[in-house]
């Protein structure tokens, strides 16, 4: 499956965010290469393709946890704090 990749951000919208790194037993799961595809939309405030990715990468493996913790940085730049928690 060919995965389309977004653009680096010219500016980053979230630095105050922690990139949420796929650990190396986890890096040849399915979905694990969308981890930095959703961050990069994040980073470009694209919110909506942000939680797309990292929820088209739960439903690749839903123990892609790092693809909850970008859920989490989604919800938080909406400011949906309990759906961040």
């Amino acid at each position: 499956m060919r995965t389309v990749s977004a653009p680096a951000p010219k500016t980053v919208s979230h630095s105050e965010f922690v990139y949420p790194a796929v650990p190396s037993v986890l890096r040849d799961r399915p979905g694990a290469d969308l981890i930095d595809v959703g961050w990069r939309y994040l980073q470009n405030d694209d919110t909506r393709n942000a939680d797309r990715t990292f929820a088209q990468a739960l439903r690749r493996d839903p123990a892609l946890y790092p693809a909850r913790a970008g859920q989490g940085y989604v919800a938080l730049a909406k400011r949906e704090f309990s759906r961040a928690l």
